[in-house]
């Protein structure tokens, strides 16, 4: 894995495709950025990709470290972790996808930052006036600390670990090697965390992407995001949980592709027609077959 040093950071990251079309990819806690491994897998010609490890995070061999502690991981270190990252990388006009916790801190780079973004993608995060999930965290964190495969897959798979194969194998390593503590300083770090006033103020295009089966954030989170939001549309997958992009991969690449094109500078905005079925949550769920953007 390619790493870059930035002031406060030593990141490692994956990176795939040579398009001039740029996503950066945040993860969720209890992951790293091999969760997103099956979307960099089915990146289109048109398009490169940066996924970053959070601090602390990614595997044994791998993983980001940061060079000065602070006594409170903060909301704020993180988003600050993410600039410091683009800035190493002289990333700008890119497309910010964020699942889960990742989904929180793109929304704050996002209203900081606007002018840097072509586009936002919220995958399954969690709600606009926050949420405590210490009630989460320390359950997941308790196999770390007794180093336990079983329990870590087990936990893993409520938030949507493949049943089988060597990626599901490799996510369960990635979590068995980190600092337990971590993953509660991430959810410690959402403590207090509410968005609602300021999202009507967020004019970059949005699109939310929601796994219907989710347990975790539910999609009424996500409707949430569409009301609050005015440049949001949703999209809801089928037969996923709350980690669409690995459960439901080929569907989710093709909804991201679908709006990485629609957000291009070459192209207007308008209402797009998706290759496939797809659900939109509007208080209750519909079928329909397009998503319009909402202006």
């Amino acid at each position: 894995m390619p790493i870059v040093t930035t002031p406060d950071l030593i990141v490692h990251y994956r990176h795939a495709g040579l398009g001039d079309q740029t996503l950066v990819l945040l993860h969720g806690n209890y992951a790293s950025s091999r969760w997103w491994t099956p979307q960099l897998d089915r990146l289109p010609a048109s398009v490169q990709a940066y996924a970053p490890d959070l601090r602390g995070c990614g595997g044994k061999e791998a993983r980001t470290q940061f060079k000065r502690r602070t006594s409170r991981l903060t909301l704020h270190d993180l988003v600050d972790d993410l600039a410091q990252f683009v800035t190493a990388l002289h990333l700008t006009n890119f497309i910010l996808v964020g699942h889960s916790l990742g989904g929180v801190i793109a929304i704050e780079y996002a209203l900081a930052h606007q002018d840097m973004l072509r586009g936002l993608v919220l995958v399954d995060t969690a709600p606009p006036e926050g949420l405590s999930l210490l009630s989460l965290a320390r359950p997941l964190a308790a196999p770390l600390g007794f180093g336990n495969r079983m329990l870590m897959q087990r936990a893993l798979r409520q938030v949507g670990l493949p049943r089988r194969g060597q990626l599901a194998q490799d996510l369960v390593s990635d979590a068995l090697s980190t600092d337990p503590n971590q993953y509660i300083a991430f959810s410690e770090a959402l403590k207090g965390w509410n968005v609602e006033a300021d999202l009507p103020s967020l004019r970059v295009p949005t699109l939310l992407i929601w796994g219907q089966n989710d347990q975790i954030m539910p999609g009424h989170i996500g409707k949430r995001y569409l009301d609050l939001l005015p440049r949001a549309q949703m999209v809801v997958l089928p037969a996923a949980g709350h980690s669409p992009q690995v459960e439901q991969p080929d569907e989710f690449a093709a909804v991201l592709q679908d709006f990485s094109l629609g957000t291009s500078a070459n192209r207007p905005q308008q209402a797009r027609q998706l290759s496939f079925r797809e659900r939109v949550l509007t208080g209750i769920t519909h079928q329909i077959s397009n998503i319009t953007q909402r202006r």
